[in-house]
């Protein structure tokens, strides 16, 4: 299954982002005459309500720049050591390990360690700006990533 990005324009089309849009159109060429499967998933009416940060604030994150950097991660090589019992195996990084890794590195603002879920506007801007210092600590193409990027 393939994941692509995209924001919905006000005519009712979509604006693929991070070059998704040939790469759409790439894959379903891979596959000509077969049926496909296709669910939208609004990301920013998760959090609408919930937080005093924006919705295209965490619709950035969780929709962008997360799946973005999980999948560099997994390209670069990264692994997560599962453990059950005895048994030890190395697999690629998950999401939610790659949201941690994040997290970690990225959460420091203004001296204090904040998880996003902590963060009100303010905050959530300066924690987007360490995630994006840390797309370019890993070589990830800044310029479109910025061009999407929520303005203050």
């Amino acid at each position: 299954m393939k994941d692509f990005v995209g924001v919905s324009t006000s005519d009712g089309k979509i604006k693929w982002v991070v070059k998704h849009g040939r790469a759409v159109m790439d894959y379903l060429k891979k596959y000509p005459d077969q049926f496909f499967r296709v669910w939208f998933e609004p990301v920013n009416q998760k959090f609408k309500k919930k937080s005093p940060k924006t919705a295209a604030q965490l619709g950035f994150y969780h929709a962008l720049l997360l799946p973005e950097i999980h999948r560099e991660l997994i390209r670069q090589g990264h692994t997560t050591t599962i453990k059950f019992g005895t048994i030890e195996k190395e697999i690629d990084i998950s999401k939610e390990d790659a949201h941690e890794a994040i997290t970690a590195l990225s959460g420091n603002i203004n001296g204090k360690h904040l998880r996003l879920r902590d963060c009100g506007f303010e905050d959530c801007m300066k924690w987007l700006d360490n995630v994006m210092d840390l797309v370019a600590q890993l070589n990830m193409d800044l310029d479109e990533l910025k061009k999407l990027r929520p303005k203050k």
